[in-house]
């Protein structure tokens, strides 16, 4: 089982997340969302034309789709950027509809005084929502 973690938006950092009795929570749908979103994807040749410079988990090499290409925008704040960080979330993210864990998730975002921040919409399977907003 993995470990939950919890996103500080003040902070900017993520820590383990603990129960009322200090035992160590696993399992949370919010960790596979920062995984996804915060572990590298391997770059394409057209992207990167490096092949030791595309980083990535080497499940892609075996078709296991994980992590984002955020990292190949930098955190520069163009619209341009804007729209292929809001497209990536949403190529990292999709496996947990596809998966059965949520009905749907959506992903807008925008620019803070710090870069950018994404807006995700998560809709659970009693089609309840919940938002996370996260800066990358």
């Amino acid at each position: 089982m993995d470990k939950s973690l919890v996103y500080n938006i003040e902070t900017k950092d993520f820590d383990i997340q603990y129960d009322s009795d200090g035992r160590c929570v696993t399992d949370s749908l919010e960790t596979q969302i920062y995984q996804a979103l915060f572990s590298d994807d391997r770059a394409n040749k057209s992207e990167i034309s490096q092949a030791e410079r595309r980083k990535g988990y080497w499940g892609t090499l075996l078709g296991d789709n994980h992590g984002s290409k955020l990292w190949l925008n930098n955190g520069r704040k163009t619209n341009q950027n804007l729209s292929a960080i809001i497209d990536y979330a949403k190529k990292s993210l999709i496996f947990l509809v596809k998966n059965g864990k949520l009905n749907n998730i959506e992903v807008d975002g925008g620019f803070s005084d710090d870069g950018i921040y994404l807006d995700i919409t998560l809709t659970y399977l009693n089609n309840q929502k919940n938002k996370l907003t996260l800066e990358v």
